[in-house]
């Protein structure tokens, strides 16, 4: 396995050279106020490339090579946002490639300043490296949980307790639900959704939320509902290879 941190200027003259931006959630922003400007910024980032190594007179080489020849390859893309880490919200993106995988990792905050770390992995480590930013949690030791969406969106943006009741009734469900709801609720330290795009053209997520007493995954069914269980750290891990492997994901966020 080869590693680089790369700064944000020289990942966008690597974008900028590959002739593709980088995909969700990896965000690159673009330097320069003016064309003299950025031609200087990407300049320098190019310099800088050289004497690390990884780049010479004819382009990127090295991680940074693999880098570009990833992006120009347009793979699918895996990406993972994680919050309520100590370090803060984070972004993974993966690149698959025939033998190989590229993932990128890059704290979200709004300067994006910080340094994005690339690593280039064979493909059978890639579902162990994209695991390594899961924090291992057991299952809650819940019954599953059904209700309405804008009831569970509420309730996750503050909304007092006669509001989420009211929804609740209008729209057919159980207040036993959200009563059950609100206790998880409380518990939450953090959230993740891992996704890709499908060989259909279609996007698959896996979405959850950590607490005190597990994880819980978090299903939005075309019905408008919302379905809470128990996400085990084999679902995790099962849906992992799906994306990164040959095997297709369902519409329910998959199970290999």
């Amino acid at each position: 396995m080869s590693a680089a941190r790369f700064a944000p200027a020289e990942l966008d003259l690597l974008t900028t050279h590959a002739g593709a931006p980088m995909p969700y959630p990896v965000r690159v922003p673009n330097h320069g106020r003016t064309a003299g400007e950025r031609a200087a910024v990407l300049a320098s980032a190019g310099a800088t490339l050289i004497a690390r190594d990884l780049a010479d007179h004819t382009g990127p080489t090295g991680l940074a090579g693999a880098l570009v020849t990833a992006l120009r390859a347009r793979p699918d893309p895996v990406d993972l946002v994680l919050t309520g880490g100590a370090d803060g919200p984070r972004g993974v993106l993966a690149l698959r490639r025939e033998r190989t995988a590229v993932v990128c990792r890059q704290p979200l905050t709004p300067a994006l300043t910080h340094l994005v770390e690339v690593v280039e992995v064979d493909r059978d480590g890639l579902v162990d490296e994209l695991l390594r930013d899961v924090p291992a949690l057991p299952g809650a030791p819940v019954v599953p949980i059904t209700l309405p969406c804008e009831v569970v969106d509420a309730a996750s943006g503050g909304a007092d307790e006669d509001r989420l009741r009211a929804l609740t009734r209008d729209a057919g469900g159980d207040p036993a639900e959200l009563d059950r709801l609100a206790v998880l609720l409380r518990g939450v330290s953090g959230r993740g959704q891992l996704g890709a795009t499908t060989r259909r053209g279609g996007r698959v997520e896996l979405s959850w939320l950590d607490g005190a007493t597990g994880r819980l995954r978090i299903d939005r069914g075309a019905d408008g509902w919302v379905s809470v269980n128990p996400l085990h750290p084999n679902d995790v891990r099962r849906f992992l290879r799906a994306l990164t492997g040959d095997v297709e994901p369902d519409d329910r966020g998959g199970r290999a």
